[in-house]
């Protein structure tokens, strides 16, 4: 009996190993990743022996060097790989090919036409199945052509494993075309991983509230084992560099695997490394990741409105990363057969972080999650499941079903966020004295005196007329927005500090002093104690006959209060 040849490689990463698509890819990652194992193999020969008792499928017998596709009068063929005995333990498998599938189901109403199944027997003898969903939606950009790659499966206990590749004819009598079939496992375990104890669960999310810092608790990428070096190539330069788009929508997602079981932060690992190295993004596609405990991951390095990759819709060729936040919950939640080897349960934890998650960040975008927006030409939710922006069963169909639930649960969160945690006072000057003809630049401060930190986007200082109604006839000549919605000048401004906006001024022909109302708001909400009323006096802009000429004295000289 032929056995797959195999190159044994072996990999150190600081945090996770995960698959590969070719031997030169590994070989280049391997002079910067020197910690675990990761072994690559090639499939050279298909077997027509059935792979364990109770799994019945039709078989061919082929070669490496043959193309697999179904023959002559059959709508589907399954093939068969041999038996492979790894020598290291490992808990994480995937699968690269090359060739071409037929035509995409748009519905998502049937299996692919080309698909991936994995057989685990354990020590004990017992056979375990995985499903390897394929990797074609949740991108950020698309696949070299040809290539296809399927998501990474968390496993345990291999003593053997072999999978069987199946393909389907279209709708129209086509068959696919799969060679170069290769395989790829890795151990994204580490002994260290108890150390780091990472695994809060929601209770002490909760009472990371009063942290103001990390309101949510969120697990930094140090925390769950992100290879940092992996985010550069052999040269030290950054593979994916940092953009920004202002959000404006929550795409929620599933990986279509396993929930991470008792170690998830080896399966965040896992799938960090897969998009990292495997498909050379050199970061991870999601913004952020949440286990069944309720932990929250920090996904793609950069903060907030950092663009990810997790939503790109190849069928009408929009590109939905740049302004969406990507937020993966572990685990597979479709009931769809043969989408998921396992239907996990959503758990209210997850459920829970989900919507404080979405509520606490729309409280800093400055929307609401329950409104809508026009998004990339489509009129859409804030919150939305990938489905409802690509032809995919993502996030499943229970999660999907929940996401009104989310909705209204985040909506709870961000009036909070936007009431109960800001409160300001201020302590800028309450009488200023400017020169109608001239410019003049005007400072004000404020003292944050809530619980929160201040964010640049959450804050605005909003510019009334004394009766803290209507806008003031000073606008005309001094900002396009009718109440001025001043940002802050700091990036953050922590409970304590003190935050101060600086916004132009300029009167021509005032004489008589005028009173304003300053209003701090996060969103649409008003921050507490924040009203603070200022007048403004006018100098005789007169000039007495000693003062330099007409030139000189018409040179702006903007006065900062």
């Amino acid at each position: 009996m032929q056995r797959f040849s195999h190159n044994r490689l072996f990999f150190v990463s600081a945090g996770v190993l995960a698959l590969t698509l070719f031997v030169t890819e590994m070989l280049a990652v391997s002079a910067r990743d020197q910690h675990m194992p990761v072994e690559h193999v090639t499939i050279d020969s298909f077997s027509s022996e059935q792979p364990s008792p109770g799994v019945s499928v039709q078989s061919k017998t082929a070669s490496r060097t043959d193309v697999l596709i179904i023959p002559d009068g059959q709508d589907e063929i399954t093939y068969v790989t041999e038996t492979y005995a790894p020598e290291f333990a490992f808990n994480a498998i995937g699968v690269q090919w090359h060739g071409e599938t037929t035509e995409h189901d748009v519905q998502q109403t049937n299996p692919e036409s080309v698909s991936f199944d994995v057989y685990i027997r354990d020590s004990s003898g017992t056979t375990q199945h995985r499903i390897l969903p394929p990797l074609s939606h949740d991108m950020k950009q698309p696949s070299a052509e040809g290539v296809h790659v399927t998501q990474p499966v968390i496993v345990q206990d291999v003593a053997e494993f072999w999978a069987t590749i199946t393909l389907r004819r279209d709708a129209e009598g086509k068959s696919p075309r799969v060679d170069d079939i290769d395989f790829t496992y890795l151990d994204s375990t580490r002994p260290s991983s108890n150390d780091l104890q990472p695994f809060k669960g929601i209770a002490t999310a909760e009472a990371a509230g009063e942290n103001v810092a990390n309101p949510l608790g969120i697990l930094s990428r140090e925390e769950w084992g992100a290879d940092e070096s992996l985010r550069k190539n052999e040269d030290g330069e950054i593979i994916w560099p940092l953009k920004y788009a202002d959000p404006k929508v929550f795409i929620v997602h599933h990986t279509a695997g396993t929930d991470g079981g008792d170690d998830p932060a080896a399966t965040v690992r896992a799938v960090y490394y897969w998009h990292a190295a495997v498909l050379g993004w050199g970061d991870i596609g999601y913004n952020y990741i949440i286990d069944p405990a309720g932990n929250i991951y920090h996904g793609r390095k950069g903060g907030d409105g950092v663009i990810g990759g997790h939503t790109l819709n190849t069928e009408d060729d929009v590109d939905f990363n740049p302004g969406s936040v990507g937020i993966v919950l572990l685990g597979c939640f479709e009931e769809t057969p043969g989408v998921c080897y396992n239907e996990y349960t959503i758990t209210d934890e997850m459920e829970k972080s989900l919507a404080r998650l979405i509520g606490v960040q729309s409280a800093v975008f400055g929307f609401e999650p329950e409104s809508e927006t026009t998004f990339h030409g489509r009129d859409v939710a804030r919150v939305v499941g990938h489905r409802d922006l690509d032809y995919t069963f993502c996030p499943g169909s229970a999660l999907e079903a929940n996401i009104p639930s989310v909705r209204v649960r985040a909506q709870q969160r961000y009036v909070k966020e936007t009431t109960e945690p800001y409160e300001a006072e201020f302590d800028g000057e309450s009488t200023l004295s400017l020169n109608p003809q001239q410019p003049a630049s005007v400072t004000m401060t404020y003292t944050n005196t809530g619980m929160r930190t201040w964010k640049k986007k959450q804050l605005r200082l909003k510019i009334y007329s004394a009766s803290g109604k209507k806008p003031t006839s000073l606008r005309a000549t001094s900002w396009p927005d009718v109440l001025g919605k001043i940002l802050m000048e700091e990036s953050t401004v922590a409970p304590g500090e003190q935050a101060t906006f600086v916004f132009p001024l300029r009167i021509k022909n005032e004489t008589e002093p005028k009173t304003l109302m300053l209003k701090l708001f996060s969103g649409a909400t008003k921050v507490k104690e924040s009203n603070a009323t200022i007048t403004v006096t006018f100098t005789d802009s007169t000039m007495p006959e000693d003062e330099p000429s007409e030139e000189t004295s018409n040179a702006p000289s903007p006065e900062t209060l």
